[in-house]
């Protein structure tokens, strides 16, 4: 039985998604998952999302879940961007979740971080 293993990646999430190798062990458990693990996992990168985003191993993880969910199962992931978006856009690691975000996510969060953007003073 695997449960062992998901309680590690619940309790440690972004410990293991910001590490060179963990990163990839999150997204073959997330693969492999049952749904229930599944939705467990999606929490608990929702929850740190902002700072796995602006991680270089982490953004990959972000980008991962984003991929292979539905925008419904993601939304927190896509609501954590609001309010952020301009300065995500500018940092080397997140600007590629704000890309990807822009790119799958529902039109309702689109045409806030569009908003966000264009209203930026600092750009």
């Amino acid at each position: 039985d695997s449960d062992f293993v998901y309680e590690e990646i619940y309790n440690f999430c972004f410990e293991i998604s910001t590490h060179r190798h963990g990163c990839c062990v999150i997204q073959k458990a997330f693969d492999v998952s049952k749904p229930s693990q599944r939705k467990s996992i999606i929490e608990q990168i929702a929850k740190k999302a902002l700072g796995m985003m602006q991680d270089q191993f982490g953004n990959y993880v972000v980008q991962y879940i984003i991929d292979r969910t539905t925008p419904e199962e993601s939304k927190d992931i896509f609501g954590s961007l609001v309010g952020n978006v301009v300065f995500l856009s500018m940092q080397k690691f997140s600007s590629n979740v704000v890309e990807k975000c822009l790119e799958k996510g529902p039109g309702e969060m689109k045409v806030k971080y569009i908003r966000e953007l264009s209203e930026a003073n600092n750009m």
